[in-house]
């Protein structure tokens, strides 16, 4: 009887909790604002999001598309970069409001593409490219706004530095094409800030 009614008990907790979730679909722009190896990049993204009503975190995932960039003159003139990002993050709400507050923890994966978009510039008499940059992991630290936030509407603000694996910035003579530098630079550490929509389904 008291393992019945420990069955019982749990079913209803499990219940109530599968029940007390929303989930919500959207979209975002998303513009670099940090990186000194870019002179811009910018891109749409996809968002979903699992929110748990007795548990202030949210498990949110998006997929994202940064396809209008231009590297920085100093370093990579006439390279931009088309990437493709996929990843999940989860985050935590302090308190429970019409604008809530939130900071976030995610892993992202990005496929780039970095490409010379015409004839590759010259810097200081040498010819600068790019290797060891195709893909990378990145670590990412958000800290956001959601407005709206008990409606079935959200509309959110958020900023993220993202952390990644460093590349390979390599100098070569234009004539001979012997490489006469080659160095480690983090390309990939960019601070974004992101404006995007959610829709409870």
């Amino acid at each position: 009887m008291k393992t019945n009614i420990i069955l019982i008990l749990i079913f209803l907790s499990l219940n109530n909790f599968v029940y007390s979730q929303a989930f919500r679909l959207g979209f975002a722009g998303n513009f670099l604002t940090g990186n000194k190896y870019y002179n811009y990049q910018v891109g749409p993204s996809v968002l979903a999001e699992y929110k748990f009503d007795n548990i202030p975190l949210t498990i949110n995932g998006s997929v994202r598309l940064l396809f209008i960039s231009e590297l920085t003159e100093k370093y990579l003139p006439g390279y931009n970069n088309n990437a493709v990002g996929f990843g999940a993050s989860v985050n935590y709400f302090p308190f429970i409001w019409h604008i809530q507050p939130y900071i976030g923890l995610g892993l992202y994966y990005y496929s780039n593409d970095i490409k010379a978009g015409g004839n590759v510039a010259e810097v200081d008499q040498h010819i600068n490219y790019i290797s060891n940059a195709d893909n990378n992991f990145s670590a990412e630290l958000t800290g956001g706004l959601k407005f709206s936030a008990q409606t079935p509407i959200n509309f959110i603000v958020e900023v993220t530095q993202s952390f990644s694996k460093q590349a390979d910035l390599i100098s070569s003579d234009p004539v001979s094409h012997i490489i006469l530098e080659k160095k480690k630079i983090s390309i990939f550490n960019s601070l974004f800030v992101r404006l995007g929509i959610l829709f409870e389904i």
